[in-house]
């Protein structure tokens, strides 16, 4: 009599679960829409039922939103849904309303913000981003990295501390390895360079013109050669040394610059140098002019009262 009261309370309790299209499962499995719950909860849905809502619903406060809360020891911690009163985005957060649940949105667009309820872009963060990695690749494991299209423009960022001698930045085209075709660089020390990785010790190094209204440099100057003590040259000697050499003294031979090039400040520096000396040159060789027509003149005049005796 027993085991027929139970199988009859079975039955009542199967039938209600299939009139309400909810089946329990010996297994302690809970299907919702479907008789074989593969999880300890699963909803169903046909998609031939078009008119039938699917998914879990909570309402709050008849706002029409769709949230699953979370709780943590009977407080109101995390909330995830649909916000249905601000073009249907979808956000994640920590709060109790949408307001200060702003940790995670997709809007009705396809933007995603992280931080921003309101992402203006198909990515926006609002806060400090930090990864292990950007885009996986075994040859790039010691940086942070983005690469365009898979193999194009990348963006490279050291991410390992302890090695100095990775650069910090590194921006290359057209390939998927950081240190090929570099476009622009900046070394663990501060150095830049654009064109190229080889800085020679240099804190810019360009490979390529530059273009600039304005260009400041700072370099020791060469107004010594104006001192009283400054052994200027004779020109009989600025000869020789031209005969000899084939340019200036102080100044470096085309071969110099050819394999070297030049330092800016150090150069107009001489140019300067050479300037000065030769207006040093003109104002002597115009003392001696002044000093022959002083004495041109005086001999006129004994000339002339010779002639007139």
């Amino acid at each position: 009599m027993k085991t027929i009261k139970i199988t009859i309370l079975l039955l009542i309790c199967w039938s209600t679960a299939l009139a309400q299209n909810t089946f329990p499962t010996p297994s302690g499995n809970v299907g919702i829409g479907i008789s074989t719950p593969l999880s300890k909860l699963h909803l169903y849905h046909d998609d031939s039922e078009v008119s039938a809502n699917v998914g879990l619903t909570i309402e709050q406060d008849g706002t029409g939103d769709s949230k699953l809360q979370f709780l943590l020891t009977g407080v109101q911690r995390w909330v995830a849904g649909i916000d249905n009163s601000d073009g249907d985005k979808f956000i994640i957060g920590r709060g109790l309303d949408w307001s200060q649940s702003k940790n995670f949105v997709i809007d009705n667009s396809g933007h995603v913000g992280i931080g921003t309820l309101t992402p203006s872009k198909e990515f926006e963060v609002n806060g400090t981003i930090l990864s292990n990695n950007f885009m996986s690749s075994a040859s790039n494991t010691t940086y942070n990295h983005f690469i365009r299209n898979g193999t194009g423009a990348a963006l490279y960022i050291n991410q390992v501390e302890s090695n100095a001698s990775l650069p910090i930045l590194r921006l290359s085209s057209g390939t998927a390895t950081a240190n090929q075709n570099v476009r622009f660089t900046v070394e663990n020390d501060g150095s830049v360079g654009i064109g190229t990785t080889n800085l020679e010790g240099y804190r810019l190094a360009v490979n390529g013109s530059i273009r600039s209204k304005e260009v400041k440099v700072e370099a020791n100057w060469s107004d010594f050669v104006f001192s009283d003590n400054y052994q200027l040259r004779t020109l009989e000697e600025v000869e020789q040394h031209i005969n000899e050499n084939g340019h200036l003294p102080e100044i470096p031979s085309e071969a110099e610059v050819t394999e070297n090039g030049i330092n800016l400040g150090e150069m107009n520096a001489k140019l300067l140098m050479k300037i000065e000396e030769l207006t040093l040159y003109l104002i002597e060789q115009n003392n001696q002019n002044q000093a022959q027509q002083a004495r041109i003149e005086r001999l006129e005049e004994k000339i002339s009262r010779l002639e007139n005796e």
